[in-house]
């Protein structure tokens, strides 16, 4: 069992899962509450919700899990990275500086 999984079921079990995201913000539009009812509106969120699917997009996105899974990350490198994120997250930050979230409307 590697040490990512044995630290959340750890977690789970002292009911003391971390909470990443806490702040006071909620969101305007609660999830479940995003229908989309104008297909010209398409990208003014980044999330809609009862969205069905067509055969061919679900093929497609089945098609490309697939593909991202192909190649896995070993086990001692998953546990580099996670023990290590804050570096990978500074060199990401002094590459792409403000660019990354840039506003793009």
């Amino acid at each position: 069992m590697n040490m990512i999984w044995r630290n959340s079921i750890s977690c789970l079990r002292l009911g003391k899962v971390p909470h990443r995201y806490q702040s006071g913000y909620h969101p305007v539009a609660p999830l479940g509450s995003r229908i989309l009812t104008d297909p010209a509106k398409v990208f003014e969120h980044n999330m809609w919700d009862h969205m069905q699917w067509s055969k061919e997009e679900e093929a497609a996105a089945r098609k490309k899990v697939k593909e991202n899974s192909a190649v896995r990350v070993l086990l001692e490198e998953q546990v580099k990275y996670e023990r290590e994120a804050s570096k990978y997250w500074d060199t990401f930050y002094k590459i792409h500086k403000n660019k990354f979230f840039k506003d793009r409307n």
